[in-house]
């Protein structure tokens, strides 16, 4: 896969000298992927463990949620594989697990130290980050006996999540009414004896901006129960690609990189310019699943030479001369001092891992492009990185006529 950013450098030789960075770029906004309940379902035991069984074997990378859930107090263990949101013991128990599929899941099981009726409700959903897909959970215990019941609240950090809202509680007449747009997707009821009645139920609501989030739905009046609520990152749209853009983030319309101002001469002259500054930063995004072999940058010229379109030429990859370049002309490029700065955004928690600058300056002979960067398995995804502090230096031959000299680079992203 490869995404290019096409451009023109400028040079003037006998007055200002410049280069203008002219690119056809694309933004990347972070979009939410669609989220997608792909199955749910619930059953309840007077025996440890509880297991239950998925109706397809789930796609590997979807998140998989179990809610566990207990009349009485008891110790609850998690399924094989699972992560612990948030599991409390006492009268009623009930605790959330969750992880990410490997593709293989058929029966999730969990195990209870007491209790006289135990259930388990599973959940496989598409459109989910899977890298670290918890984003918050509600850190204050939720009980009571009177009726609504809560689920506590949790505060977000990311701003597209999927919220799952869970109740426990020992009695049999069924929970409902979920309030905030939560909707129920699943629910199982033990109507045994009064000693080991279970009602246990979840909703869930997704969201597109950070806050705090509850829901109150109704149980039966003097019941004991238990609430809880995590949230789960939603997938920003896959997206691969390189740009140039603004402080803000913005895609600059008309890039350009200031180089030092040349005169006409009778010797061989050196100019030199920075591409990647505060204002025109080049960005890198990956929001692609962690599942790739890293990626490329890389810089090529494409068109043939400097030109000034009245017929005068040099060349940008040509070494011939004392110093290198000084016969024909010939650009370097040195990300070696680069400035590679991640996405500061807490919830992908970004870093630059695996993400280096290249460890040598190219001197461009032929056609073939230079590498800037580069990124390895390691490499963080659902993030970008802005990219600053590349030197550039062109030779530029003796007694070359004034003029407006340009050049076309492209600068292109492949994945390996």
């Amino acid at each position: 896969m490869r995404y290019r950013v096409n451009g023109s450098i400028i040079i003037r030789v006998g007055a200002t000298l410049s280069i203008v960075l002219a690119v056809i770029a694309w933004s990347i906004p972070r979009v939410a992927a669609a989220v997608s309940l792909v199955q749910a379902t619930s059953t309840n035991s007077g025996t440890s463990p509880v297991s239950l069984s998925f109706s397809t074997t789930p796609t590997a990378g979807n998140l998989l949620v179990a809610i566990c859930s207990a009349d009485a107090a008891a110790t609850i263990s998690a399924p094989s594989g699972f992560s612990t949101v948030i599991n409390e013991s006492s009268d009623p128990a009930q605790a959330i697990f969750y992880k990410v599929s490997v593709g293989t899941e058929t029966s999730i099981s969990c195990g209870f130290s007491a209790g006289g009726d135990m259930a388990i409700q599973i959940y496989n959903y598409s459109g989910i980050e899977n890298v670290t897909p918890l984003d918050a959970y509600n850190t204050s215990t939720s009980s009571g006996s009177t009726t609504p019941a809560s689920t506590g609240s949790v505060s977000t950090h990311n701003a597209s999540d999927l919220l799952i809202g869970a109740i426990t509680s020992d009695a049999s007449s069924g929970i409902a009414s979920w309030t905030n747009s939560f909707v129920q997707e699943s629910a199982t009821t033990s109507g045994g004896k009064p000693s080991t009645r279970l009602d246990a139920a979840s909703a869930d609501l997704s969201v597109s901006s950070t806050g705090s989030y509850s829901s109150l739905p109704a149980v039966q009046s003097g019941s004991n129960w238990r609430g809880q609520i995590a949230a789960f990152k939603i997938a920003p749209a896959a997206s691969f690609g390189a740009d140039i853009v603004n402080s803000s983030g913005v895609s600059v319309s008309s890039p350009s990189v200031s180089m030092s101002a040349m005169s006409y001469a009778f010797a061989c002259q050196t100019s030199t310019g920075t591409l990647g500054s505060a204002s025109q930063k080049i960005r890198v995004t990956n929001t692609t699943p962690a599942d790739s072999n890293g990626w490329n940058l890389t810089i090529g010229a494409s068109s043939a030479d400097w030109s000034d379109g009245a017929g005068h030429t040099y060349a940008y990859n040509n070494s011939a001369g004392s110093p290198a370049g000084c016969t024909s002309g010939q650009l370097t490029i040195n990300p070696t001092a680069a400035t590679i700065t991640p996405e500061s955004s807490p919830e992908y928690g970004c870093t630059n891992t695996g993400v280096s600058a290249y460890t040598a300056s190219t001197a461009f002979t032929g056609s073939t492009p230079a590498t800037i960067i580069q990124a390895s398995p390691s490499s963080s995804h659902y993030c970008y990185w802005d990219i600053t502090g590349i030197t550039l230096s062109q030779t530029i031959p003796p007694v070359q006529p004034s003029g407006t000299y340009s050049i076309n680079f492209t600068i292109t992203l492949t994945a390996l």
